[in-house]
């Protein structure tokens, strides 16, 4: 319920922003029609006194064509050249998109929702509300199976959190109702519970994310939302950061194709809150995808492009 609030709220800024010059524009346009049709009737009296009699139809007319015209686009989605691959960007709720999940975690795979720790408010705290009904205990069990082939650190000393610790862009995959979720370790956890990450930790993690998932995974789609950005502490704007997804997903995609469809999503309460300038983004992904040109180096996925 809180998510439909928040977004009828989104829309209704939206609209309202450009509403009344579209209403006036609405309206010049019918205007330029009775006009041009009273000069071939050649009577522009009756046409006149016949708008006046209906006038509050010719209202609504104008008002719901504005509306029309003012709608913002909740999803956008732009096919890259040479690929049969799709990004897109859609306004909503991560969890309830098709295909697999991406879920930025920390190197520690911290799982537990309190105060100290993980905030019940960020996407990895909602991940494990919503997808494992707060069942840490199985979350926690689920990934220590996926990463015993991989040998961590051990940190020393007291800690609010878990004392295992895995590199930036260790990836687990996780299934839960036949849907796959990828958690991706973008930042470090220290002592006191607090997350950060930095923006070369942010880049690498991605690479390494693609190339899991290109190892490991479904050829499906993929949604992600705007990791790094809240917890993780990340000093970039969150359009960067799209950018910057958008732009690592498509150096992946010159060594291997490993979806049909990249999904980057947005809250419609971080549009609002941040002030994301969402016609940027859809230009920026129109220029990328129709100019980008592919590297046959195969060295190493996640190379810039």
């Amino acid at each position: 319920m809180n998510d439909i609030f928040i977004l009828s709220k989104f829309l209704l800024k939206t609209i309202s922003k450009k509403i009344i010059p579209s209403i006036l524009s609405s309206f010049g346009s019918f205007w330029l029609i009775i006009q041009l049709g009273a000069f071939f009737l050649g009577d522009e009296s009756v046409l006149i006194n016949g708008i006046k009699e209906l006038w509050y139809i010719f209202l609504i007319i104008g008002v719901l064509t504005a509306v029309g015209l003012t709608k913002p686009r909740l999803t956008f989605e732009c096919k890259l050249i040479n690929r049969d691959v799709s990004i897109a960007i859609a306004i909503g709720n991560l969890f309830k998109q098709k295909g697999s999940l991406i879920i930025g975690s920390n190197t520690t795979f911290d799982t537990h929702i309190s105060n100290e720790l993980i905030s019940g408010m960020s996407t990895q705290g909602q991940f494990t509300k919503l997808v494992y009904y707060g069942n840490e205990t199985k979350l926690d069990n689920e990934i220590s199976s996926e990463l015993k082939d991989i040998q961590p650190e051990i940190l020393l000393g007291n800690r609010i959190g878990k004392d295992k610790k895995y590199s930036i862009g260790t990836t687990v995959k996780l299934n839960q109702q036949n849907k796959n979720y990828y958690l991706v370790a973008i930042a470090n956890i220290n002592e006191h519970g607090v997350a950060s990450s930095t923006y070369d930790d942010f880049k690498y993690a991605l690479a390494c994310l693609w190339f899991f998932i290109g190892k490991k995974g479904l050829k499906e789609n993929i949604a992600i939302p705007i990791i790094g950005s809240g917890f993780s502490r990340l000093l970039q704007k969150r359009e960067l950061i799209i950018k910057e997804i958008i732009r690592s997903f498509i150096a992946a995609c010159s060594e291997a194709t490993f979806c049909d469809k990249l999904t980057i999503v947005i809250s419609p309460g971080d549009i609002e809150r941040y002030n994301i300038n969402i016609e940027e983004l859809e230009e920026f992904i129109l220029y990328i995808c129709k100019y980008t040109e592919f590297s046959n180096n195969s060295d190493k996925i996640g190379n810039q492009i």
